[in-house]
């Protein structure tokens, strides 16, 4: 009877190793599930809207690559940089990205399009990778815009490949 007694000890033994490896692989995917930390805020300082009038958005095409603009915002919002691109599509399309230093590098990319019946429209993004919110362009009214705050990851969803 020795035989067997060894025997189920072999087998105990063997569940408690296959139960402590089952609770480590479990642990380690619980971890990996768990949320990142999160990204700073830039704009946290600033409203959660801002208007701007179509002819500020329009004055922002009359700068060359290269050179710099300033846009000044209603509270406070000072959006300086060098124009790092311009790109012109179809003579219908045009659009520029700015590079803000003072907001951490983030980029400002303005796009005007003309509509069907020859009239301008605009839109625009205010975002960096390395934080949780931006602005988005977004038109209330025939020249009026407004950047609304956005949050990133809502917009961006994190890819884990």
């Amino acid at each position: 009877m020795p035989f067997i007694s060894s025997k189920n000890n072999l087998m105990k033994n063997i569940f408690k190793w296959y139960g402590f490896v089952v609770f480590i692989l479990v642990s380690q995917s619980s971890i990996a599930q768990q949320k990142k930390t999160s990204k700073p805020s830039l704009f946290s300082s600033y409203p959660s809207t801002i208007t701007c009038t179509e002819n500020q958005l329009n004055n922002l095409f009359t700068i060359a690559e290269g050179q710099n603009i300033k846009l000044s915002l209603p509270g406070n919002l000072l959006l300086q940089g060098t124009v790092k691109n311009k790109i012109n599509k179809y003579g219908k399309i045009e659009t520029m990205t700015v590079q803000l230093p003072s907001f951490g590098n983030t980029l400002f990319s303005v796009t005007r399009s003309i509509d069907e019946n020859n009239d301008s429209f605009y839109t625009a993004h205010l975002f960096n990778n390395k934080y949780a919110d931006g602005y988005q362009l977004k038109r209330n009214g025939k020249n009026i815009y407004q950047f609304e705050k956005i949050e990133m990851e809502k917009i961006l969803p994190a890819c884990n490949q």
